[in-house]
């Protein structure tokens, strides 16, 4: 019945088609539960692997066996168990007949995967197709409306360098007060993802288009690690994990789903990284300070997104970290003044750099 249903969703797609969001969001949906079909055939084959495996070992035995009842048909000297033989010379012939019906249950699921694959291939070059239609659903934009609760309000209660500095009056605090300089810089970068592969670079897609940054494609709820020493300005997860579609506006930046940004400090330089797409599950919180290689988040396919991935944005500050902070305070602006509509660019506060550059 669920392939029924998919095939149903493509014809639907194909010969009555509503608005590009719509489509897309269809697109997604049939594309997710190929991909959980997927990893679930997967994952019997494996199991049926290592059982057929462990089977054709016993005929390794088997083997040996026979070479043996030769060597004492002709006399040979020989050196051997053979009650142990004979138990697993028996055993092997009784299995027999199993291996032969697991070698035939996973010919099946092998035919499966690749007929989901074949179906999944033919649904992400349709989402492509429309992808390249509708360059005006593709990024982010700040017409949504921030978390205020996910955002760093100031240094009141924050561990590590984040609360050095702070002055305590009454339960407030000021974020101005905190000195950045004491944030022990990181020697160098390091990667955000220990896996995955990158499916788009900085300043465009591959089939076209403005793109703002760096895409990493990965496996649903793959780990995403800080890749410098810094503090979180902003982590919200309120979109669905795994509900992405071109057009879906969800999260902020407007698109992003869940997301973080941070800031960090490489040598003497600070910097501010922005992921988006996460899945739901945040390991940090605003102000929380950080160190290169701690756990983030794990990520997801949220927000405007056409398959499971994270976004990654680097912005080199142009001014001092103090005022680039207390900017993003106002407003939590991903973009750090540079929008959302132009390439290399550079505002009061940073410059939009391609994280190829550093990671």
């Amino acid at each position: 019945m669920k392939h029924l249903f998919l095939s149903f969703c493509l014809v639907h797609s194909l010969f009555f088609p509503s608005s590009a969001a719509w489509q897309s969001q269809d697109l997604s949906r049939q594309i997710n539960a190929y991909m959980k079909q997927e990893r679930s055939i997967q994952s019997i084959l494996f199991r049926l692997t290592n059982k057929i495996d462990s089977y054709l070992s016993r005929f390794q035995v088997f083997e040996l066996g026979k070479v043996y009842l030769q060597a004492e048909q002709n006399h040979f000297p020989h050196h051997f168990d053979e009650e142990l033989l004979e138990k697993q010379l028996h055993d092997y012939s009784n299995e027999t007949i199993h291996l032969e019906k697991l070698q035939t249950i996973r010919s099946d699921y092998q035919k499966q995967i690749e007929d989901v694959q074949a179906k999944k291939e033919q649904l992400i070059k349709l989402q492509q197709q429309l992808f390249l239609e509708h360059p005006e659903l593709r990024g982010f934009n700040d017409q949504g409306e921030k978390n205020d609760q996910s955002m760093l309000k100031g240094t009141y209660d924050l561990p590590a360098f984040g609360s050095i500095g702070h002055i305590q009056e009454e339960g407030t605090s000021c974020l101005a007060m905190v000195d950045a300089h004491l944030i022990e810089p990181s020697s160098g970068w390091s990667l955000p993802f220990m896996n995955g592969f990158v499916s788009a670079g900085t300043w465009s897609y591959p089939q076209g288009g403005l793109h703002l940054g760096l895409d990493y494609a990965l496996d649903m709820h793959s780990s995403l690690y800080a890749p410098a020493n810094g503090i979180i300005l902003y982590a919200d997860a309120p979109s669905p994990e795994d509900g992405g579609y071109l057009g879906n506006w969800c999260g902020w930046p407007a698109g992003a789903g869940n997301s973080i940004c941070m800031l960090v400090k490489v040598k003497e330089q600070y910097y501010a990284v922005t992921f988006a797409h996460l899945s739901s599950t945040l390991f940090i919180r605003a102000g929380q300070s950080v160190q290169q290689g701690d756990l983030l988040a794990l990520s997801g396919n949220s927000g405007n997104s056409t398959g499971p991935h994270c976004h990654v944005e680097v912005f080199s500050l142009t001014t001092d970290v103090d005022s680039v902070v207390n900017y993003f305070m106002e407003g939590a602006d991903f973009s750090f003044g540079n929008g959302w509509d132009q390439p290399d660019t550079c505002s009061a506060y940073a410059c939009r750099i391609r994280p190829e550059s550093v990671f």
